[in-house]
């Protein structure tokens, strides 16, 4: 590759380890951040043994960046895909649990822990949702509700494997889907209804 050809934002060569992962006769082209939110292309032009070009003159599609041209302004609607997800799960087995008390609470040996799990399971989703239409604060105490659920689960019922497939040491599944749902209720309890880089300009 012709590092003495190639530019890294205006700064000259290329790294000698980006050199050796690609090993590819050539010259790398790299167009700058235009802006705060704009992409980061970059053009990679491939080059025959004599440093001609005989490839594709880019290894992205053109089309790539218009796509995410395109994808940009649902951007501010996406978070909607994490409430549903999660919403939906514990709105499930939180109904589920109330319309069978006496089931859950032969299953946890407690009709008080029965109540409590239906609770904040239904009221944890229900809150995820609601709080998608403007309240932070309701964002943050949906995820707030599930969490301890998730932990709960996890310690009491999945430790040990991850895998989420009913094992004979694990009947109920290990808690690599627990810990999946774990993580998505803290984002929420963190982040709330700010995107990340306007929560660290807060700061």
């Amino acid at each position: 590759m012709d590092t003495e050809n190639s530019d890294v934002g205006g700064t000259g060569r290329v790294p000698r380890s980006f050199v050796a992962i690609w090993g590819i006769t050539g010259r790398i082209r790299y167009a700058g951040l235009g802006g705060r939110n704009d992409l980061a292309r970059v053009v990679y032009e491939f080059g025959d043994a004599c440093g001609g070009p005989c490839g594709p003159a880019s290894l992205f599609p053109q089309w790539v960046p218009k796509v995410m041209t395109l994808l940009r302004p649902f951007a501010p609607y996406a978070h909607w895909l994490l409430r549903l997800a999660l919403a939906s799960v514990f709105l499930f087995h939180g109904i589920e649990k109330f319309l069978d008390l006496a089931g859950t609470a032969q299953m946890m040996d407690s009709m008080a822990m029965a109540v409590m799990a239906a609770v904040l399971e239904t009221g944890g989703g229900a809150l995820v949702l609601i709080g998608g239409a403007g309240n932070d604060l309701l964002t943050r105490l949906g995820g707030l509700l599930i969490a301890p659920v998730m932990l709960g689960a996890i310690v009491t019922v999945h430790w040990g494997q991850w895998r989420f497939a009913a094992t004979e040491t694990h009947p109920m599944g290990g808690m690599e889907f627990q810990v999946t749902l774990l993580m998505v209720a803290l984002y929420f309890v963190f982040v709330g209804n700010t995107s990340p880089p306007e929560e660290a300009s807060r700061q």
